[in-house]
């Protein structure tokens, strides 16, 4: 498994592609300014970035049964940075995953 991921900034949103087990996974999210002042931990690497570093981000879910689910994560602004400390997929293909 290649532990990687590649994204794009489009119109305020992120798009997320990876990959596991041979099957593409894609998710897009929104992208909210980030106003501290100070950075936060990455959810998906769990490094700390300095402010201007790292974004939150959502990803949400419409289920008929549950309605509507929104859960959010910091992330590195830059997908290739965290690219090079990442050591597991698991939290962004829960992440990616949500509501699928």
């Amino acid at each position: 498994m290649t532990l990687s991921y590649f994204s794009l900034q489009i119109d305020n949103k992120l798009v997320l592609l990876t990959h596991q087990n041979n099957i593409h996974v894609s998710a897009i999210c929104g992208i909210t300014k980030n106003n501290k002042a100070h950075g936060s931990i990455c959810y998906f690497c769990n490094n700390i970035r300095n402010a201007e570093d790292i974004m939150f981000i959502s990803n949400t879910a419409n289920s008929k049964r549950d309605g509507i689910h929104t859960i959010g994560v910091y992330s590195c602004a830059e997908y290739a940075k965290c690219n090079r400390v990442i050591t597991d997929t698991e939290k962004m293909m829960s992440f990616m995953m949500h509501g699928k």
